[in-house]
C-alpha cells in the first residue's frame, strides 16, 4: 500500500535556505566588522604620523587649530593651543618613522570604520593621546572640520585620564561662558535687540527683533547673576554633541518664573534661544 510523505517535512525543507540565509546575516556582519577593523588599523597610522607632524610646525599646527572646532573648547585660541604644543612637544620627542609594535607600556591604538583613538609614549618621556573622527582624513564623517576632537599630553599614561578629563571640563567651561554672555544680553531689551542682529541663524525661528524680545520678557525679571563655574550652579545643564550634522553644543539653567533658559549652538554659531517651562520642573 502506497504512502505519502508528511506535509510538515516537506516545508521545513523549503524554509530551510531561507532560514539559513537570514542565519547567515549576522554572521556576515561580524566577518565583514572585523575585516573592516583590520583595514582602518592597518590605515590609522600613517594618519596618526600626520597629525603629530602637522602639530611639529607652528603654521600647520594653527590651520589644525582653526580647521578642528572641537579642540575649540580646550584651547580657546590658537595660541593656547600653541603654548600647549610648546611645552610638551620637546617633552615627547620626534615624532616616529615607523608605526611602534603595539605594548601596554609604549603604544595603544583603537581603530573602527568611523574612529581612533591613539596613545603614544614619545621618545623623550611623555605621552600624547589623539581622538580622531570623520569626515577628516580618516572616518567617514560625523565630526565637522577634520575631525581631530582631542589632542592631549600628559607625563604619565595614567595621567593622560586626568588630562582628558581636563579637556572636556574645558570644553564645558567654554561653552557656558558663551552662555553667560547670551543671558547677561537678554536681560537688557536694547542688547537682545543687538544679539539678533549680531546672529543671523537666530533669523530661523525669530523672524523679527521683537519676536525674540517678546518671547525673552520674562526673563528680564530680576534674579542673580550666572556664577562663572557652572559646577557652582547645581542645576545647569551643558551638552555637546557630535554627529552628521556637525557639532552642537547646548546650555540650560532655571531662572525666574519658573522658566529654564536653553541656548544652542552649531558649529560654533548661535542658532536658538529658548525659554522654556516643562525643563525646570526637573
Amino acid at each position: 500500500m502506497a504512502t505519502s510523505s508528511p506535509s510538515r517535512p516537506v516545508g521545513f525543507r523549503a524554509w530551510l535556505p531561507g532560514l539559513v540565509a537570514v542565519a547567515a546575516i549576522p554572521l556576515g556582519l561580524i566577518a565583514w566588522m572585523a575585516i573592516s577593523a583590520t583595514q582602518h588599523r592597518q590605515k590609522a597610522w600613517p594618519v596618526v604620523q600626520s597629525v603629530l607632524h602637522r602639530l611639529e610646525d607652528p603654521q600647520q599646527a594653527q590651520v589644525l587649530w582653526e580647521r578642528n572646532p572641537s579642540l575649540h573648547g580646550a584651547y580657546p585660541s590658537a595660541m593656547t593651543f600653541q603654548e600647549e604644543l610648546t611645552r610638551w612637544l620637546p617633552r615627547f620627542g620626534p615624532v616616529p618613522t615607523q608605526e611602534p609594535r603595539e605594548s601596554r607600556e609604549d603604544y595603544r591604538l583603537v581603530a573602527s570604520h568611523s574612529d581612533l583613538q591613539v596613545a603614544l609614549h614619545g621618545q623623550n618621556g611623555a605621552w600624547i593621546q589623539l581622538s580622531i573622527e570623520g569626515p577628516g582624513p580618516f572616518g567617514i564623517g560625523s565630526v565637522s572640520g577634520e575631525g581631530i576632537t582631542e589632542v592631549v599630553f600628559a607625563d604619565q599614561h595614567a595621567g593622560l585620564r586626568e588630562r582628558q578629563h581636563y579637556f572636556n571640563s574645558q570644553r564645558q567651561r567654554a561653552v557656558w561662558t558663551k552662555f553667560r554672555d547670551v543671558e547677561s544680553r537678554l536681560r537688557d531689551e536694547r542688547t537682545t535687540r543687538q544679539l539678533w542682529e549680531r546672529e543671523p541663524k537666530l533669523r530661523t525661528n525669530y523672524k523679527g527683533q521683537e519676536d525674540l524680545v517678546r518671547v525673552t520678557a520674562p526673563w528680564r525679571k530680576e534674579h542673580a547673576p550666572l556664577p562663572e563655574d557652572v559646577q557652582a550652579l547645581g542645576s545647569a545643564q551643558v551638552h555637546i554633541q557630535e554627529n552628521g550634522d556637525g557639532l552642537t553644543e547646548m546650555a540650560g539653567c532655571p531662572g525666574p518664573a519658573g522658566l529654564m533658559l536653553w541656548v544652542t549652538w552649531r558649529d560654533g554659531a548661535l542658532e536658538d534661544i529658548h525659554p522654556t517651562i516643562e525643563a525646570h520642573a526637573h
